[in-house]
């Protein structure tokens, strides 16, 4: 979903040396809505870390909280972050797999 945005994407970690770049990892996953011994759906509980060293870049999250919606992930919330010379805006998200 968010490597059309031309971004840097690292799993858990990132080990390159971009101006810019996202984290993501699956935080929590479950299964719910039970009947019959039987999950119906799987509930994905997603973070992703946006890095950048340019305060001209500090309203992209906006750009990466879209894309996420509109492929049916549920923004739950947001926070901003400072690392060093990075910036940051940690976001969660919630994905029902059905």
């Amino acid at each position: 979903t968010l490597e059309e945005l031309g971004i840097d994407i690292g799993f858990m970690e990132y080990d390159g040396n971009s101006d810019e770049y996202i984290i993501f990892d699956i935080y929590n996953e479950e299964d719910k809505g039970y009947s019959d011994d039987k999950n119906s759906c799987e509930v994905y509980y997603i973070q992703i870390n946006y890095w950048f060293k340019s305060l001209k870049n500090i309203n992209k999250y906006y750009v990466i909280k879209e894309k996420m919606k509109s492929n049916n992930f549920i923004f739950d919330s947001a926070k901003d972050v400072k690392d060093d010379n990075y910036y940051g805006k940690n976001m969660d998200f919630i994905y029902i797999k059905y």
